[in-house]
């Protein structure tokens, strides 16, 4: 039975579930089929349970159900979870949003293997009128002794994955005492030749690729550091995997550091924390990775790649002070002081490095996008696809200091004004622990709509004793007339039950409304301040993205006591995108925006009064665009 109608993707309107279901009368049925691989035979197995499903489908003439649109596929995705099930997360959207009034599946596992997961979804599905079907397994979700059985049956399905994971990782450990390669071959120096069998399969040395690798390993052991062998590499020419004259230190690092080009193979450089998530982690500790002599011809010999770790070690300082004095293994990378560096990314995703290289020892801001494939003209010179984000050339550090004074001002003058944005935005978006939405006017028309079959079903009886209907006519209007009163009454005892829900939503605000009260405050800055000391930054800034038209996002933190959400703790000058991404998106869509302004010229140009700097005009045409977000 459905429970109502979706008016507007989140709330539920009972008017429109009782005008629906007096129209159609038959149920709107989606149809979901997965399968884990692209195997050629799971690729069979597929369009099996496709045509198994329509089959048994087309057997219900009260289902409605268009094959083309209304059946959802996964094809070659793992069910543990819902990430990169687009099919799977579209179906379940749409049935949250009152298009389908049953989902229906072969088996439970077809559906998920998270338990959790799965009884998550079914419960969310359930208070949203929408039932699932699993038809191998006979459960359907409206029918409560089946609960049970759906617990079972999730649990098992999310203990087979568990066990699948831990045969494959057994297979793992004999192919890799057999020598077997991993990965899709994309190594520098080096083309991957399949055998008929994964044990057969080896490197084959590219011998134009192989003597950029050499020359690598060569400038290292002339004493050449990161930078200078990616400078070399470029100014004369050197081609990476892709083909492109393209170069960067993580990228030189990690040839230096791979063990393959000296004939052995490295396994378990990173591992797979839970067979549910399927997060991968790198493995530090590198006597934990098993080695094995590979099968093909090595491009370094192996006392020439010990050589060059030694020398590279020995350039590495890998103890750095902090300020209480603790010593911290950084891998010889030490984290970039300036604030503005750490907190601050560019539209494209990249980070920020500062020049000083002015007169007046101004510092200017620059995206290591354009630092490494130039200006816009020499990016269209390389044919390298221009970034709207990358074009700005530069962000002076005044400028940064006047965005930041100016969000502070903001944020210590409208205290109360951003508390209530705060309070708003959670009761609007307010879910709880149901998504049917309640008035007390559908409760009323409800009650009303009771009242009146039962009085209907007393005209009926009054009509058979009058001799104008016939008992069998009267027997078939008045079992349809008891289903309707008992369907109404079921609905209605769940609107009441919602008023529980609404006195817990109360109960929520009010309790974030004291947490805001001791939590939401923000250092008052007086006047004569020209610029925000570093350590309120740190505390109260979670991140700055600096955007195309001269746009500045702000991200703060509403409790300065919880955790830093900052968007790198990096090396200063080399990558490592194990660790330290080169390329994150900062993206402040999801968060509550707090405020909105501009800063002009004439604004600039007060400033900068103060700090005796000159202010170009020109570069203030497009006045500076400041947004605030915050998340909770």
């Amino acid at each position: 039975m459905i429970d109502s109608v979706n008016d507007n993707g989140v709330n539920y309107d009972t008017k429109q579930f009782l005008k629906r279901k007096s129209v159609s009368g038959k149920r709107r049925v989606c149809a979901l089929t997965r399968v884990s691989t692209q195997h050629e035979q799971q690729t069979g197995a597929l369009e099996n349970q496709n045509q198994w499903i329509k089959d048994e489908i087309s057997r219900h003439s009260d289902w409605v159900f268009d094959f083309e649109k209304d059946l959802y596929t996964d094809n070659g995705v793992s069910g543990t979870s819902t990430k990169n099930r687009i099919d799977f997360n579209k179906m379940i959207s749409k049935a949250l949003a009152g298009e389908y009034d049953l989902i229906v599946t072969r088996e439970v596992c077809r559906f998920m293997r998270n338990a959790r997961l799965t009884l998550n979804l079914v419960n969310d599905l359930e208070n949203a009128g929408v039932e699932v079907y699993f038809l191998n397994d006979t459960i359907q979700t409206f029918n409560k002794d089946d609960y049970m059985k759906l617990s079972f049956m999730s649990t098992y399905a999310e203990q087979e994955s568990r066990k699948i994971s831990e045969r494959v990782l057994c297979g793992q450990e004999t192919s890799r005492k057999n020598g077997v390669l991993y990965g899709n071959g994309n190594i520098l120096g080096y083309d991957l030749v399949k055998g008929e069998k994964s044990k057969y399969t080896k490197y084959v040395i590219n011998e134009e690729q192989a003597r950029t690798v050499r020359k690598i390993y060569e400038l290292s052991l002339s004493g050449y550091g990161m930078k200078k062998i990616k400078h070399y590499l470029v100014e004369n020419g050197y081609k990476n995997s892709l083909r492109e004259v393209k170069w960067y230190e993580s990228t030189i690092e990690r040839i230096l550091r791979n063990r393959t080009y000296s004939g052995v193979i490295e396994y378990l450089k990173s591992y797979t924390i839970d067979p549910l998530s399927h997060e991968r982690v790198s493995q530090p500790n590198k006597i934990k990775r098993p080695r094995q002599k590979g099968n093909y011809e090595p491009i370094i010999q192996s006392d020439m790649w010990d050589i060059v770790q030694e020398k590279i070690n020995s350039r590495v300082n890998r103890d750095f002070i902090t300020e209480n004095r603790e010593k911290k293994n950084l891998n010889g990378k030490v984290i970039n002081k300036d604030v503005y560096c750490r907190k601050m990314r560019c539209g494209c995703g990249r980070r920020l490095k500062k020049d000083l290289g002015r007169v007046d020892n101004t510092g200017t801001y620059r995206c290591y996008s354009l630092i490494d494939d130039g200006s816009e003209a020499k990016r269209l010179e390389k044919s390298i696809v221009l970034n709207d984000n990358c074009i700005i050339h530069g962000i002076i550090d005044w400028k940064l200091d006047l965005f930041t004074l100016k969000v502070f001002n903001e944020l210590s003058y409208n205290v109360e004004e951003i508390k209530s944005v705060l309070l708003n935005t959670v009761e609007k978006y307010y879910v709880g622990e149901t998504k049917l939405g309640y008035h007390d006017k559908d409760k009323y028309k409800l009650e009303k709509e009771i009242q009146r079959l039962k009085e209907h079903q007393t005209r009926l009886l009054d009509l058979l004793e009058d001799g104008v209907i016939e008992k069998n006519e009267y027997l078939v209007r008045k079992k349809k007339n008891e289903c309707e009163i008992s369907e109404k009454i079921l609905l209605l005892k769940k609107v009441e039950k919602i008023k529980f829900d609404i006195d817990a939503k109360n109960e929520c605000i009010k309790e974030i409304s004291k947490y805001l009260d001791s939590a939401l405050t923000f250092p008052g800055i007086e006047d004569n301040v020209v610029k925000i000391p570093n350590d309120l930054i740190e505390i109260y800034v979670n991140s700055i993205k600096s955007c195309a038209n001269n746009v500045f996002e702000y991200n703060i933190r509403v409790n300065p006591q919880s955790e830093v959400n900052s968007p790198l703790v990096c090396p200063d000058e080399e990558y490592n995108s194990l660790i330290h991404p080169a390329t994150k998106n900062l993206d402040n869509s999801n968060d509550i925006l707090l405020a909105e302004f501009i800063i002009d010229y004439d604004m600039a140009k007060a400033y900068a009064n103060k700090l005796s700097r000159k202010v170009v005009r020109v570069h203030w045409e497009t006045p500076a665009t400041i947004k605030i977000y915050a998340s909770i």
